[in-house]
């Protein structure tokens, strides 16, 4: 099923893992390593250890783990509510990549509550649509289905067509798996037209396949 997707170790230990990847690393890695190895406990060294982690998401599963682990904790210290929901979300991600779906919905759903509890309404409606996602790799398409539907109203109250057409999309896919053609169809052709819209061609070829 086609499935459009939107998106632990103490400090002191991913300094140590910041060194031995400094030799190894180039831009843009380097920018990053180099806020991380100033040891600031700010916002800034948060933002940094979680941007390693998405760039270690497609290599390196474990190495991503790590890096969301140290923004997490760094995030939690110095109550930095948005640093600490981007963290498990990038958590999540690594841990539903590795197959391990019942953890990434313990993350994701950790990532949504820290979203509601700071009102981001665009963090609340990706978790939505991320859980969604999980539960549809898992087969239990109704309950993808009530996630799915909960990203679609949180994106039209926001006005976000990009969200819109990606909530539509994976509706889309959920009709279909279930057999409900027309339900999919209605709803991949207003994710397309949205896709269209916003000039996402990357979007309007996924729904046409």
């Amino acid at each position: 099923m086609r499935l459009l997707l939107r998106v632990i170790f103490s400090f002191g230990l991913g300094i140590t893992c910041c060194e031995r990847l400094a030799a190894q690393s180039s831009s843009p890695l380097d920018s990053l390593l180099h806020i991380v190895q100033a040891d600031s406990h700010d916002s800034a060294t948060a933002d940094a250890l979680y941007e390693l982690a998405i760039e270690f998401l497609a290599t390196d599963l474990a190495q991503a783990d790590s890096f969301a682990d140290l923004s997490l904790t760094l995030s939690r210290e110095i109550r930095y509510g948005i640093g600490e929901a981007k963290a498990l979300g990038a958590k999540a991600y690594a841990q539903q990549d590795g197959g391990n779906y019942l953890k990434a919905l313990e993350s994701y759903e950790a990532s949504k509550q820290v979203s509601l509890r700071i009102r981001d309404s665009i963090g609340i409606q990706q978790m939505e649509q991320n859980i969604g996602t999980v539960h549809a790799q898992m087969g239990n398409y109704p309950l993808a289905l009530e996630h799915f539907l909960s990203a679609l109203r949180i994106s039209r109250f926001m006005r976000d067509e990009y969200g819109e057409a990606n909530a539509l999309s994976t509706i889309g896919s959920i009709h279909k798996e279930q057999h409900e053609f027309d339900l999919a169809l209605r709803n991949y052709a207003d994710a397309r037209r949205l896709f269209e819209k916003t000039g996402n061609t990357t979007g309007m070829a996924a729904v046409d396949n």
